[in-house]
């Protein structure tokens, strides 16, 4: 059970690591228009 859960919550983690290098490595003119 205690196996699953890591998994489940790896699986969490990568996906938002993922979704915050997608936020960081946008194309410059959409960092211009944040920042």
């Amino acid at each position: 059970l205690e196996y699953a859960e890591d998994r489940k919550l790896n699986k969490v983690f990568k996906r938002i690591c993922d979704s915050f290098k997608d936020y960081y490595n946008q194309p410059e003119d959409m960092t211009d228009e944040v920042g």
